[in-house]
């Protein structure tokens, strides 16, 4: 079990103790503990977090499980997710994204009435459920295991079926120059067709994503009119930023 464990975290970069205990058909208290020993003897550079383990390198195209990432710049992300949910108003047709940041953003959005809210993320569906006031509508696809986002061509497709006011979008890295990118080929369809699909276009990504560069271009960051970001980022990419007629907001 251990051995399969390795694979898992060399492959995907870490592992959650819920997708560790599910892998192995383990109670989570047991794969907690195979998780300790893992880190106890492997030569892997792993290091313990809430909730799972971590492959510890810096690897640029390294990107981390759903249940991973909630417990990575939580803080930054629940202040991001909240502030964009202060453009949202009542009767406001959405897209949202998947992720982290898109989660807790779903979140924020219970209180608000005639909302009509495509999401291609299970997370985030499963969070609008929850508000008898929004009217959810989740893309078919491919679910990503782990990761819980929708992608393939029949996602991108379904997604150009809808027109909507605000695009909310999410990136695992953002380059002033070269733009918004993705660690994966599997969502940059999606997110390609929810740009085009809306008035506006909101981008949510705390600010250790910026100045980096994943190994897929989703699109330029000019396509972005609304920027929301935490605190950390560096005063010269900012002010490049909004040279482009980015709205950047630090939060």
């Amino acid at each position: 079990m251990i051995n399969k464990l390795i694979e898992i975290v060399s492959k995907e970069g870490g592992i959650s103790v819920g997708v560790a205990a599910r892998t192995l058909g383990v109670s989570e208290v047991t794969a907690r503990r195979y998780l300790n020993e893992l880190a106890a003897h492997t030569t892997l550079p792993l290091k313990r977090v809430r909730g799972g383990i971590l492959l510890d390198k810096s690897k640029k195209s390294l990107e981390y499980m759903f249940e991973l990432k909630l417990s990575m710049n939580s803080k930054e992300k629940i202040r991001i997710a909240k502030r964009a949910a202060e453009f949202v108003e009542d009767g406001d047709s959405l897209m949202v994204d998947s992720g982290t940041t898109a989660y807790y953003f779903a979140k924020f959005l219970m209180g608000k009435s005639g909302l009509k809210v495509i999401t291609v993320d299970v997370k985030v569906a499963e969070e609008l459920a929850k508000n008898p006031d929004i009217e959810t509508h989740i893309v078919g696809g491919i679910v990503r295991p782990g990761y819980f986002s929708i992608g393939g061509d029949i996602a991108a497709e379904m997604v150009k079926r809808f027109h909507v006011d605000k695009v909310f979008l999410t990136a695992d890295a953002v380059d002033v120059d070269i733009g918004i990118t993705n660690f994966s080929t599997f969502e940059t369809h999606v997110k390609e067709s929810m740009i085009s699909q809306g008035r506006r276009v909101f981008l949510m990504a705390d600010h250790t994503k910026i100045g980096k560069v994943g190994f897929v271009r989703v699109a330029p960051i000019e396509v972005v009119n609304v920027f929301i970001t935490s605190n950390g980022i560096d005063v010269d990419t900012a002010s490049k930023i909004r040279k482009k007629g980015i709205d950047l907001i630090i939060v």
